[in-house]
């Protein structure tokens, strides 16, 4: 359905320009060169993929063509605003609709304790399976919220900011994705490195002491208050306990990981064959590795890791250097937000095929497009 609604609006603002004659206008920006690098890296894969019979034409077409609308959408958005008023309207928005998500996931926490679809009890989810990507978004909406409370003045939306950074918080932990409560620390040092800002240790600080008064109620009080979420509970200790075996065991500790780590493993041999450009977009799908950079071996080769990583890296470069010379509050705020969501998407991306889901990448990228 996204990708249909994608097409309609393109058609729309094809025709939009071509009728204000405005059609060869791109905006030039710092981080069009890792996209086109990227891009190339993609397009090049899938047509040696074809040509040597490892992924059939029309699978790499429509695969190739998934991860190329994520570009587009990012150069509609930077050509569509023109204005602080545009980008404040479409902040709102997406917060609105960011909130929507948060506010869904967590009743099908609550409402759905034992959900049959979801083994070991319902998660905070946008759709079967995918509890991983939607916590994933999360962690990019955590970090602009964060960034837009570190620096916004205005008192109004800096509240809501927070409510917002709040639910996706919680909401974030109901997934009971551990690769997320990973990426989660990296986010808040990367926000506390570059804006050296205290708020940064108070939300902290807030959130352990959120968690240690419930833990700490159940611990005084020998009798457990029947709350839907106290079903939940010695399942979330379980993610983060697992978290820490895996670190000290290794990666037999945890079934989950255990798979995924012997997938990529197994996939190093396969790798090897055709280390520069791989076997083509679409030869794996994306849920069989689990991991961003195996994925992009396999696929893209050696060739497109390191253009994943040049275009990270120039995005990373092009906003920090926005973020030091402006002093404008909301581009503080969305620069310094944005550069902890990359690291904690960067990070989160060793567990997940995150560069090529659509419901965090058009978060990504539309994001990038305000900035």
């Amino acid at each position: 359905i996204e990708d249909i609604i994608l097409v309609l609006v393109s058609i729309g603002w094809l025709f939009n320009r071509a009728r204000t004659r405005t059609l060869a206008i791109i905006k030039s920006v710092p981080i069009n060169k890792g996209i086109i690098i990227m891009s190339l890296a993609i397009v090049v894969a899938s047509l040696l993929g074809f040509m040597q019979g490892t992924v059939e034409l029309k699978r790499s077409f429509l695969f190739t063509m998934k991860r190329l609308e994520y570009f587009w959408l990012f150069f509609m958005t930077l050509n569509i605003m023109e204005t602080e008023k545009d980008i404040r309207l479409a902040l709102k928005i997406l917060l609105s609709i960011s909130g929507i998500v948060a506010i869904i996931g967590i009743i099908q926490f609550f409402l759905f304790p034992v959900h049959t679809v979801v083994a070991g009890g319902a998660t905070a989810t946008a759709g079967f399976g995918r509890a991983n990507t939607l916590a994933d978004f999360f962690l990019i909406v955590m970090g602009l919220t964060l960034g837009l409370v570190i620096y916004l003045k205005e008192i109004r939306l800096s509240v809501i900011s927070l409510i917002c950074l709040t639910m996706f918080t919680f909401a974030l932990i109901m997934t009971k994705s551990r690769g997320a409560y990973v990426s989660v620390p990296p986010l808040l040092v990367a926000i506390l490195f570059i804006s050296r800002s205290k708020k940064v240790l108070f939300v902290l600080v807030v959130m352990s002491l959120i968690w240690g008064i419930y833990y700490l109620s159940n611990l005084i009080t020998a009798y457990r208050a029947d709350l839907l979420i106290s079903k939940h509970q010695d399942d979330i200790w379980g993610q983060f306990k697992s978290i820490g075996e895996v670190i000290t065991e290794g990666p037999e500790a945890d079934s989950s990981f255990n798979a995924r780590y012997t997938a990529w493993i197994d996939i190093i041999p396969e790798i090897l064959k055709r280390p520069f450009f791989g076997y083509g977009v679409g030869s794996m799908p994306l849920s069989y590795l689990d991991s961003q950079y195996f994925q992009e071996l396999y696929e893209t080769g050696v060739v497109g890791l390191l253009s994943l990583l040049y275009m990270n890296w120039m995005i990373f470069f092009s906003i920090f250097n926005f973020y030091r010379k402006t002093s404008q509050p909301l581009s503080k705020g969305l620069c310094a937000g944005f550069i902890g969501a990359q690291v904690a998407v960067l990070v989160h991306g060793i567990t997940i095929t995150n560069f090529y889901t659509i419901l965090n990448m058009e978060a990504f990228w539309f994001i990038l497009a305000l900035i």
